[in-house]
């Protein structure tokens, strides 16, 4: 059974970030990130982790669910639906 979690985030670039989240991106994307954007994923304990969108891979489904994925290993994935607008995204974290 594959169990999905569902969140919303705004599309943040490296400079709307706090100092916290920057040392974050700076770690997954090195001299990178102040170029890149970013999604939010805040945790049950309160711990916020910071998603590049250059880590998704684009989705070329043709029921057009999801714009992103982001396998983490064999067993799980976050997934990416970015709305018309382009400043907000449903963040999916699937496991199973």
């Amino acid at each position: 059974m594959i169990k999905r979690t569902y969140q919303r985030s705004q599309i943040l670039n490296y400079f709307e970030l706090n100092d916290e989240q920057k040392l974050q991106a700076v770690d997954q994307c090195d001299e990178r990130a102040e170029n890149g954007q970013f999604v939010l994923w805040k945790y049950p304990d309160e711990t916020i982790s910071v998603l590049p969108l250059e880590m998704f891979m684009r989705s070329e489904d043709k029921v057009k669910l999801f714009h992103g994925i982001y396998g983490t290993s064999y067993f799980s994935a976050w997934l990416l639906r970015i709305n018309k607008t382009g400043e907000e995204a449903t963040v999916v974290y699937c496991h199973w």
